[in-house]
């Protein structure tokens, strides 16, 4: 039949960001009465054996290691007897210890009004800076859902997009209240003083890109005109990684990120997903090097016989029902979900 994974984000109460709270008790209580509910590790012995199990078969994993991983989703997962992953990445888990979960909402001990809200500003921009940090797990939390239902595997450590060599420009920095600028939180890790007119370059993820450092500070050109940034030779302005710089960055992360998984929770860690996506064929290289054994792209698609263990595939997790069925059984039915996606029926 098919084999597939979905992932999510975050699950929060009314559905403020990523899906609610009653949507996805709802798909988890589907999935365990419809699908069989696999591990990461059964996903890449079905790969590597050369065999898609004959009913529909879903792994679920959740990207980043918000607190609601913690608070909500496992509960939810153990309540019906699944199992799920958790890609953190390792820079964002804090210290401290357990917080509230739905079990004490559910024994009474605690209202709804008492969980860790998102903030308004962090669910727009994703803004992962102090003080939004409450919005990630603790170490203590991580080791509890490990033992739990929601194993703990490693999305890299910086969750950092850097500028790309060689520079391109994509425009100037807005504030955060331009609509061009609500997808750039990321900008406050790159440039510290931000102020309107700073020129915008393209970015990738830090376990992919070359990137380069700057000869003279941003803030120098806030004044020019779009037209005047377009006819700067950036090129000649900046310094390159060189390959081995490069190789040497990435690597660090990646060892840095498994490193501490296994130090705080005492357990091997195997399973690498990529932020945003973004990897090229030396970050494979490199996360081999560091002892992963499987890797996870955000490519939507099934899992097929001839897909390798290094390039597995997710589809992202719908936020209607009516799409979360309609997707289901499209990939369910195996060619279904591919022939409606070539006909751009979404699902």
């Amino acid at each position: 039949m098919s084999l597939w994974i979905y992932y999510y984000h975050r699950v929060s109460i009314e559905g403020e960001v990523d899906i609610s709270l009653s949507l996805f008790d709802r798909q988890m209580r589907f999935l365990s009465e419809n699908a069989n509910v696999c591990s990461l590790d059964d996903v890449c012995e079905f790969i590597e054996k050369g065999r898609v199990p004959l009913k529909p078969t879903v792994a679920i994993t959740f990207d980043d290691g918000f607190y609601e991983t913690y608070s909500f989703a496992e509960p939810i997962i153990s309540k019906y007897g699944l199992t799920a992953t958790v890609f953190i990445s390792t820079s964002r888990i804090l210290d401290g210890g357990k917080r509230i979960t739905l079990r004490d909402y559910w024994s009474g001990k605690a209202s709804l009004k008492d969980f860790v809200k998102p903030s308004p500003v962090s669910l727009k921009y994703r803004d992962t800076t102090s003080p939004y940090q409450s919005g990630f797990m603790t170490w203590e939390e991580a080791r509890y859902i490990d033992k739990a239902s929601v194993r703990v595997e490693s999305h890299g450590h910086l969750h950092l997009k850097l500028p790309s060599y060689p520079p391109r420009i994509a425009g100037t920095y807005k504030g955060f209240a331009g609509k061009s600028s609500s997808r750039r939180w990321w900008l406050r890790h790159i440039v510290h003083r931000l102020r309107e007119g700073v020129p915008v370059f393209f970015l990738e993820s830090s376990l992919k890109v070359r990137s380069f450092k700057w000869k003279h500070p941003l803030l120098n050109f806030c004044e020019l005109t779009p037209d005047c940034l377009e006819k700067v030779e950036w090129e000649k302005l900046v310094i390159p990684e060189t390959e081995e710089e490069q190789r040497k960055r990435i690597l660090g992360e990646l060892e840095t990120s498994k490193r501490l998984i296994e130090e705080n929770l005492g357990k091997k860690v195997i399973h690498l997903a990529w932020p945003w996506g973004e990897y090229s064929e030396l970050s494979v290289e490199l996360a081999k090097a560091a002892g992963f054994k499987a890797c996870y792209t955000t490519e939507k698609r099934l899992i097929s016989c001839a897909d390798d263990v290094f390039h597995i595939p997710r589809l992202g997790a719908r936020r209607s029902w009516i799409k979360f069925l309609k997707r289901f059984y499209a990939c369910a039915s195996g060619y279904g979900y591919n022939a409606l996606k070539v006909l751009k029926i979404g699902v």
